[in-house]
């Protein structure tokens, strides 16, 4: 009897260990909210400071400078991911056909670099390349961070602001050196006036494209309060400026498309539940023509870049119109 007593005594303190161990108590849930929140904080940071993060001089290139600091932000935040699941024991994977490609997709790149001629090359690279082992697999742990942690509407919201915030410093940054000068803030690495803390000219190309395209889907999606009346044509205009100045073709094909998918959002969503197009005075009653009520209906600053993206990325910018050859 006594040492059926003395088992269950020392059942139970083993169990009492497992759960500190395992962190099951009210400890154990304090850390994995803590976890939680400071991976959430940590990627916040990342698309925030990613675009705008350099090392003054001429020692690191910007583009070596960002691989090395995404790829710390990324095992830091893989490090406080499992902390967290090993306090929680429980992980939870994305169930997601993309996510399963991706996975598959960075299978096949390290099979392909194992049998290649230059296994290390494939690796890693330079340290900064794109097409290599090393880039993919942070690449890849992005994506299944970010897809864990950010799956509300304010969570998504707060990640698109911080790539706001740290494009619209870009451009501000690229304003002052137009028209002061490439010496200004040039951090003795910037001399000329395409060098960007971004990457390469065609990279802040790109990052102004995301901005000009979550300024028209905000100013689309969200209530349209005075500031944001205000804010869209402004940004719009000066995300237009440099896209026009940049003139990058690729990048225009691809806002023609969202611009396009934009469009008919808008016009489907006008056209089906939407509010009447007309309701002051006499106009409520005035049947409009096909013609009036798809032109009502469409936005405008997307038509603008619909029509522009199409000039410049079909080429019909560049053609030289009533000149002899």
């Amino acid at each position: 009897m006594e040492e059926q007593q003395h088992s269950e005594q020392e059942k139970n303190t083993t169990s009492g260990i497992a759960k500190v161990l395992a962190g099951k108590g009210l400890s154990g849930r304090l850390f994995s909210v803590f976890s939680d929140k400071l991976l959430y904080w940590l990627l916040l940071a990342t698309a925030f400071l990613l675009p705008i993060f350099f090392i003054p001089g001429n020692f690191i290139a910007p583009e070596f400078a960002k691989m090395i600091f995404l790829e710390a932000l990324v095992f830091v935040s893989v490090f406080v991911w499992g902390m967290g699941r090993l306090r929680e024991g429980v992980v939870e994977i994305p169930k997601s056909w993309l996510f399963l490609v991706a996975l598959l997709l960075l299978v096949q790149f390290v099979v392909a670099a194992m049998v290649s001629p230059a296994p290390l090359v494939s690796f890693i690279g330079s340290g900064y390349d794109l097409g290599t082992v090393n880039s993919l697999t942070v690449l890849f742990l992005l994506m299944f961070l970010v897809s864990i942690s950010f799956v509300t509407r304010d969570r998504i919201l707060q990640l698109y602001a911080a790539l706001f915030f740290s494009g619209v410093i870009m451009m501000a940054y690229h304003l002052l050196r137009y028209f002061f000068g490439a010496d200004v803030l040039d951090f003795g690495m910037f001399t000329s006036a395409v060098s960007t803390p971004v990457g390469k000219w065609n990279d802040f190309a790109v990052l102004v494209g995301a901005i000009t395209m979550l300024t028209l889907t905000a100013s689309h999606f969200f209530p349209k309060g005075t500031l944001l009346r205000v804010l869209a044509p402004v940004l719009f205009v000066v995300c237009l400026f440099f896209l026009l100045l940049i003139d990058f073709t690729t990048l225009w094909v691809i806002l023609f498309v969202l611009s396009g998918l934009l469009v008919a959002f808008a016009v489907y969503e006008k056209s089906h539940g939407g509010p009447q197009d007309t309701k002051e005075g006499d106009a409520a009653h005035r049947p409009l023509s096909f013609a009036g009520r798809l032109f009502h209906r469409l936005p405008v600053l997307p038509v603008l870049l619909l029509l522009i993206s199409f000039i410049y990325g079909s080429g019909i910018a560049a053609i030289s119109w009533g000149e002899n050859n």
